[in-house]
């Protein structure tokens, strides 16, 4: 009676493993790069590179740098003057974009393009000395990821 009891026991042991391990995999299949529960963005001013250029990246609680943005106010052998640019160097299914409303509307995506993948500038005279709020947005189709707000001077 207690090597029946035993050989149940141990039947059902392997079954509730066998039963947990599917249900490990299945979660761990499901959870894509940018998907993993917890991730957190956050956007960091990078500085002056070249001299003439603004950089902020899109960076994860991982230490991973999503995407970058470079704002160029006066023309230089860098970039033109007033313009925008993203790149997004992550293949985790998610663009990045940067879009101004006011004066004119103008917008640099990386959405639509594989990775690695940098937009081209995107310009356009503004009046000088003006500051210009532009909208970041690290996205799919299906969700935005992380969203921020800079201020440019023209």
């Amino acid at each position: 009676m207690f090597a029946n009891f035993r050989r149940k026991t141990v039947a059902m042991l392997a079954s509730a493993t066998v039963l947990a391990a599917g249900m490990l995999t299945v979660g761990a299949g499901s959870a894509g790069a940018a998907g993993v529960p917890g991730t957190t963005y956050s956007l960091k001013y990078w500085g002056y590179y070249p001299p003439t250029v603004k950089d902020w990246q899109i960076v994860d609680n991982f230490g991973n740098v999503r995407g970058e943005i470079w704002w160029s106010q006066d023309p230089s052998q860098y970039a033109p003057g007033d313009s925008i640019m993203v790149s997004d160097e992550f293949a985790d299914g998610y663009g990045v974009s940067a879009e101004m409303d006011v004066p004119d509307y103008r917008i640099a995506t990386t959405n639509g393009h594989n990775s690695p993948y940098t937009s081209p500038w995107k310009s356009g005279d503004l009046p000088e000395g003006h500051n210009y709020p532009f909208t970041i947005c690290l996205c799919n189709s299906q969700e935005d990821a992380g969203i921020f707000n800079i201020t440019v001077t023209s």
